[in-house]
């Protein structure tokens, strides 16, 4: 088996996670000032060059605003940040999200996938769903792998499943904005398949599919925002079931 290298963060990255680390945790509050780059290098024994690198960074990534003449602020993330923003958050403690950051990204998503997945319901050919049950194998076949699934995979697969539902009646726009997301989603996906049994994932998709296929747009709406109050915690499985 071939390792893959280890590559240890440099001093830049060391210094951009300390700074989203204290405006995550709310040690640095939106809208405070910080110190300037010369009192932050001497603060944190860096060079001012690492910090002004750093904070160009930071501000690209939408974490901190440069006012020039009055200074470095905390940033409205939340209102005012980016797919940089929303990329950085993965890379904060291990990529771990935290239930606030999981539950506006289902509730995005939910607001771009839903009205596709009615949309296809309504509208679709042979050759789209042809292309979504291929799509469906694939993902059985992961959430069925011997010795064990991987969940990585697993979340791949989902990834492509759902990709292709916001591809149909040839929607050029929304799969480039899935495709903007993958990196958050497909973790919050390998996170799922870690806590669920991959064959209930692929049983979730399974009946999708058939909603789709039957022109059942609001029952395939329903089970999609069901599976996200699943995923936060709720019981909400009767349509699996049914």
């Amino acid at each position: 088996m071939k390792f893959e290298t280890i590559v240890a963060p440099t001093i830049t990255e060391l210094f951009e996670q300390q700074i989203q680390k204290a405006i995550l945790s709310g040690k640095l509050a939106i809208g405070e000032k910080l110190p300037t780059e010369q009192e932050l290098a001497d603060s944190m024994n860096v060079s001012k060059s690492i910090v002004h690198i750093g904070i160009k960074n930071l501000e690209r990534q939408g974490f901190v605003r440069i006012v020039p003449r009055h200074g470095i602020y905390v940033a409205n993330y939340p209102e005012e940040g980016n797919i940089d923003t929303l990329l950085a958050l993965l890379s904060v403690d291990d990529g771990t999200l935290d239930q606030t950051n999981i539950t506006s990204l289902l509730v995005a998503r939910q607001g771009v996938e839903g009205i596709q997945i009615i949309r296809m319901a309504e509208n679709h050919t042979e050759e789209e769903m042809a292309q979504l049950r291929k799509y469906l194998e694939e993902l059985k076949a992961e959430a069925y792998a011997k010795p064990k699934p991987d969940p990585d995979a697993v979340a791949e697969a989902l990834f492509k499943f759902h990709r292709w539902i916001t591809r149909s009646n040839n929607n050029t726009v929304t799969p480039m904005i899935l495709n903007a997301f993958h990196d958050v989603i497909v973790v919050y996906w390998a996170q799922w398949a870690r806590r669920v049994e991959p064959k209930l994932l692929f049983a979730t998709e399974e009946k999708l599919l058939e909603y789709i296929d039957q022109g059942k747009g609001q029952d395939a709406y329903d089970l999609l925002a069901d599976t996200m109050k699943t995923y936060l915690g709720e019981h909400a499985t009767e349509h699996i079931m049914k």
